[in-house]
């Protein structure tokens, strides 16, 4: 069995140490000038370098070689999850007051250190005052506001770093050289970007792609990783501009077929948001899109809350022109989708002053997507794509898809709009959603078919929305 490549290249001297040479240094000098302190409290993300900084540390001030510090009696490293309880702290403040059995310093070494109990904390917490001389205490933790204060105060804490991308790079270009694993440069970025600043992730990630294929590729890596692949993030990107709502939804479905993670596509998609809104190349609603796709962590299905969000952004006043349909496909209009064009009591989205079929109560479905949009971002976004129409005391909203009549029939979401419209108009008592059917483009000597229907529809909502 061969050995992980993060432990196999384990930092094993200071000046292994990658990109914490604020700490290296520090921690070099105080060896070189004996003038290091009993307790240090080392903090930062998971596989940042914390416990291998701890391991070379307790080495230099014993003098000694770092491969002598595994199994030495006189270094003893506790895993606080699993040695949590006030037990294991007494046990270890028994055993502190003994001498080194063979080097000058006994080291202790706690990794997750947050993990104790309060009574273990205390029972701590005095050992940490008053130390024997010949004891070191090394705490790590990658949860720093959890320890007491108590705890920090009597700490030389040092903060450890995300570790940068051009960092990364040049440390997985070296291991990848030892090994004769063949990458190139993408592939090597694809797994720094996706590691979140942890060196231990990325060579985790490197040591799984050797074995999927000779020749590491960035495709490789979004396929072990569960990404979505560029080129379909910028797809989407462009569809948003385009209004496309219909390639919208199929672009997602595809993407969530071919196993592509939620969370990470969403991360992905938000990224170009932020790099085209830094370049100044993104339109001024994108900003909005950005900040409601950063509540998209609330909703249990985000790929829905995610289309959701893309689809409310799809008719821009800034958006280019929609194509116009071919024969055979179904018409899908952005701003308008009710087929009733001269119906007398039909309200628009934002009626124009001067219509005289707008009637009193023009205003009144503005009003209510108004206060939706700072009340329920993700309600507003679906009751935006309604047609609206009102028929005495009952406002019926005319709409395209299936998946947006779930949501507006939903109990609660029915109720909002009621309270809102009472607001303005106290005539509205109920709510009714209905489902406006494709139109049919039938040669007049051809018989209807049924089928054709079905395979708009399944076009549109995909197969998983079928079988419903």
């Amino acid at each position: 069995m061969s050995l992980a490549l993060y432990r196999k290249y384990r930092s094993k001297s200071f000046k292994d140490v990658v990109g914490q040479e604020h700490i290296t240094k520090t921690l070099q000098n105080s060896v070189d000038n004996n003038t290091f302190s009993h307790a240090y409290l080392l903090t930062g993300l998971r596989g940042v370098g914390k416990t291998s900084v701890a391991r070379i540390f307790a080495s230099y001030v014993n003098g000694i070689q770092y491969e002598q510090t595994e199994n030495n009696p006189d270094i003893i490293e506790i895993d606080a999850a699993s040695n949590r309880k006030i037990d294991e702290i007494r046990d270890l403040r028994e055993k502190v007051n003994i001498a080194p059995s063979s080097l000058s310093y006994k080291v202790y070494i706690i990794d997750e250190v947050h993990m104790l109990t309060r009574e273990a904390f205390n029972a701590l917490l005095k050992t940490l005052e008053e130390p024997p001389k010949h004891c070191i205490f090394i705490l790590a933790t990658t949860d720093y506001h959890k320890l007491p204060e108590t705890i920090i105060s009597r700490c030389i804490r040092f903060s450890f770093r995300s570790i940068s991308s051009e960092d990364m790079i040049e440390h997985l270009k070296k291991i990848a050289s030892k090994e004769k694993i063949k990458t190139d440069e993408e592939a090597l970025r694809t797994i720094t970007e996706n590691s979140s600043g942890s060196l231990r992730d990325a060579i985790a990630i490197l040591d799984q792609a050797r074995n999927l294929s000779d020749q590491i590729s960035s495709s490789n890596i979004e396929l072990l990783l569960g990404l979505a692949n560029k080129k379909n993030i910028t797809d989407l990107y462009n569809l948003i501009d385009s209004n496309d709502a219909q390639g919208i939804i199929s672009k997602l479905e595809a993407m969530r077929n071919a196993g592509v993670n939620s969370e990470k596509a969403i991360i992905q998609f938000s990224k170009l948001i932020r790099h085209k809104i830094a370049s100044g190349s993104a339109s001024k609603h994108l900003l909005s899109l950005l900040t409601e796709i950063m509540n998209i962590e609330n909703y249990s299905d985000k790929w829905l809350a995610f289309e959701v969000c893309l689809l409310k952004h799809v008719s821009s006043p800034v958006s280019s022109p929609q194509p116009e349909p071919q024969d055979n496909e179904p018409i899908i209009e952005i701003e308008k989708i009710g087929p009733d064009k001269n119906t007398d009591n039909q309200i628009n989205h934002e009626p124009p002053a001067s219509d005289p079929k707008a009637g009193n109560d023009s205003g009144l479905w503005q009003k209510v997507l108004d206060e939706l949009k700072t009340s329920n971002s993700t309600l507003y976004g679906v009751a935006r794509m309604a047609d609206v129409g009102i028929n005495k005391d009952s406002l019926e909203l005319r709409l395209k898809f299936n998946f947006h009549k779930k949501q507006l029939d939903m109990k609660r979401n029915r109720l909002r709009i009621i309270e809102i419209i009472n607001k303005h108009n106290s005539k509205i008592t109920s709510v009714d959603t209905v489902i406006i059917k494709e139109e049919t483009f039938e040669e007049p000597d051809k018989k209807y078919d049924s089928s054709k229907d079905i395979s708009n529809i399944s076009n549109v909502f995909g197969s998983a929305e079928m079988l419903e």
